[in-house]
C-alpha cells in the first residue's frame, strides 16, 4: 500500500509540473536574431524593421519587455503577415527578435 501511495504522488507531481508547464511565458530562442532594441516612441516605429528577403517562409517574433523581464508576445510572420501590431508602451524599452 506504501508503494502505491509513493507512486501516486509521483504521478501527481509529474501532472503539475506539465501543467505549470504550459502558463509560464515562452523564452526566447537561443539562436534567434535581436531586431531591435530600445524605447518605442509610437507604434508605427517598430513596422518597418523586417525586410521583406528575410520572411519568404514563416518565422516568429518575440517581443521581450524590459520592465517585465519577461517575453510578452510571440507571433508568427511570413510574406503575407508581417504587421508588428503589438500593444507598445510609450517609451517603454524592448528587445524584438527574431526566429
Amino acid at each position: 500500500m506504501n508503494g502505491n501511495r509513493v507512486r501516486s504522488f509521483i504521478c501527481a507531481v509529474g501532472l503539475l509540473a506539465s501543467l505549470s508547464a504550459c502558463q509560464q511565458t515562452p523564452d526566447v530562442p537561443e539562436n534567434a536574431r535581436l531586431l531591435y532594441y530600445g524605447p518605442v516612441e509610437k507604434p508605427d516605429q517598430i513596422n518597418g524593421i523586417l525586410s521583406m528577403d528575410e520572411i519568404d517562409s514563416a518565422h516568429q517574433v518575440y517581443v521581450y519587455d524590459d520592465s517585465a523581464g519577461k517575453v510578452v508576445a510571440v507571433r508568427t510572420v511570413d510574406g503575407h503577415h508581417r504587421d508588428l501590431n503589438f500593444s507598445w508602451v510609450e517609451g517603454q524599452r524592448y528587445r524584438i527578435y527574431f526566429y
